[in-house]
């Protein structure tokens, strides 16, 4: 996995992740969700189809949204502590093989995530 992988696999899953949130809140699975989900659930059931596209593109925005903030901290342009130091992502394949993804001199994490699909 290279670095434009591992961004467009994590753009995938939230984008993923926030259409699942939107079908279990159409129709939930249960018939005793968690009290939050049903009165989510409930909400979401009385909007118009209109309203539940539009919900469906806000949750999607607010997933990748979430996902291009924790992009900067692991691209170390906003930091998480006073302490100082770096954060290294690293991917290790199975063959012993070591890829640094947040390499300082290559891409931006958050760049390649707003030229991906």
């Amino acid at each position: 996995m290279d670095v434009l992988e591992f961004v467009t696999a994590l753009k995938k899953a939230v984008r993923d992740g926030a259409e699942q949130e939107a079908e279990y809140l159409a129709s939930p699975p249960s018939s005793r969700p968690p009290a939050h989900l049903a009165r989510f659930a409930s909400w979401v059931q009385g909007l118009t189809d209109a309203d539940r596209a539009e919900l469906r593109d806000l949750l999607r925005y607010v997933a990748e949204g979430g996902l291009f903030a924790a992009l900067t901290y692991l691209d170390n342009l906003a930091t998480l502590t006073h302490e100082g130091g770096r954060f290294e992502l690293w991917f290790a394949p199975e063959n012993g093989e070591r890829i640094l993804l947040n390499d300082p001199d290559g891409d931006l994490l958050k760049d390649l995530f707003n030229n991906s699909d």
